[in-house]
């Protein structure tokens, strides 16, 4: 995705509201700016007013093996895996464990 925000208008019409069903259009729509390889659209509903986030990932390898590792589906299994056994809470995720 590039920086300068032209790909959002492709975009324009393919993203509508989880509450009311609006498409949402160019106006409603406000890039937050890119962080790595994602970019984060703040969409406001021309309709209902609600404020969603579009959270938007880029395709291109090129741009995931300049930002670092790139995760293999065997990375994603085993995190699947981890979490359908884990029983806590969020911040027992992130706890190191006693030594």
């Amino acid at each position: 995705m590039s920086n300068d925000g032209r790909w959002i208008d492709r975009i324009v019409g393919t993203l509508f509201c989880p509450t009311c069903g609006a498409v949402y259009g160019r106006d409603d729509l406000i890039l937050d700016g890119p962080r790595g390889v994602q970019v984060n659209l703040t969409c406001i509903c021309h309709v209902c007013a609600r404020r969603t986030v579009a959270i938007l990932v880029s395709e291109s390898p090129r741009v995931v093996a300049a930002e670092g590792p790139v995760l293999t589906i065997d990375d994603v299994l085993e995190a699947h895996r981890m979490l359908g056994k884990y029983d806590g809470d969020l911040n027992g995720l992130f706890a190191h464990p006693a030594r």
